[in-house]
């Protein structure tokens, strides 16, 4: 696995050789339902409110890219503990799960900033950062779930033969290390983190560099997201998107995105690459 990080805001522990694959070893996994599909291309259905029809949409796949939170992982719990435990140093009121959880998706600087304003005070985004980060690794590892039927999804799209990546807004350092204690790091061939480039999601620039890592152009990937931030950095970079029901969409009107498809449940995805 190949991790880009340009600007590192944390450390993380090395990786073991190659990774951990779920079902090397047989321990528990950490899992929030599961169902392999066949193989090949195959036709996926867009919705069409305008002529209310459902439309197939063929598309050929070499390489498929995974947004992280949200998409693979549930992780909002841990994410809202540590932003809760930094306004408690700030003595400040903690907030709801719920209202981190529409934060979250563009970065750990914006959601800092969301929650200073939030909060209604004046301190300075570069004053709390190095508090956030300080709980943010502490909570790193304290409850994460996957999805439902993401790892039979991952073992089937390896099976198949196509390379797999993580294009994520989480700092890059913080993502081995939670791929490993869910084991599924061996999965992924590259790690493009919100602070492994200049500009992170929206911007298209992350998606292109990690369709340029997997040895392919953005049309030859798809990639699989839960929120705005997803959709337009693949949109603007020309990459086919899934997009998944159950994450962390926010505002985001899922029908009337444009997406090759919208699912479920993860282990769907098989049905549309």
């Amino acid at each position: 696995m190949q991790v880009e990080a340009m600007f590192v805001a944390a450390a993380s522990k090395p990786l073991s050789p190659g990774g951990r694959g779920v079902g090397e070893r047989g321990k528990e996994r950490q899992l929030k339902k599961p169902q392999p599909a066949n193989s090949g291309h195959a036709a996926c259905p867009r919705y069409n409110r305008k002529l209310q029809s459902v439309e197939y949409v063929l598309v050929a796949t070499s390489a498929v890219v995974f947004d992280l939170d949200g998409t693979l992982v549930d992780s909002a719990g841990d994410i809202a503990e540590a932003v809760n435990r930094t306004l408690e140093d700030l003595s400040l009121p903690r907030v709801s799960e719920a209202t981190v959880r529409s934060w979250i998706g563009e970065g750990v600087r914006k959601l800092v900033t969301t929650a200073l304003q939030d909060a209604g005070i004046s301190r300075t985004l570069d004053e709390v950062m190095p508090t956030f980060m300080r709980h943010y690794n502490d909570c790193l590892l304290r409850s994460p779930q996957l999805y439902d039927g993401v790892v039979e999804t991952l073992q089937a799209l390896q099976t198949r033969g196509l390379p797999m990546a993580i294009c994520t807004n989480k700092p890059a350092a913080l993502v081995p290390p939670l791929l490993e204690h869910l084991h599924i790091a061996s999965f992924f061939a590259h790690i493009i983190g919100g602070d492994s480039l200049p500009h992170r999601k929206p911007a298209p620039e992350p998606v292109q560099h990690v369709a340029a890592l997997l040895g392919k152009s953005v049309q030859e990937c798809v990639m699989v997201g839960d929120s705005a931030t997803d959709l337009h950095a693949a949109n603007s970079a020309g990459m086919p998107i899934v997009l998944v029901r159950y994450g962390y969409t926010r505002d985001l009107d899922l029908d009337a995105a444009d997406a090759v498809a919208v699912i479920d449940e993860m282990h769907q995805l098989l049905e549309h690459v």
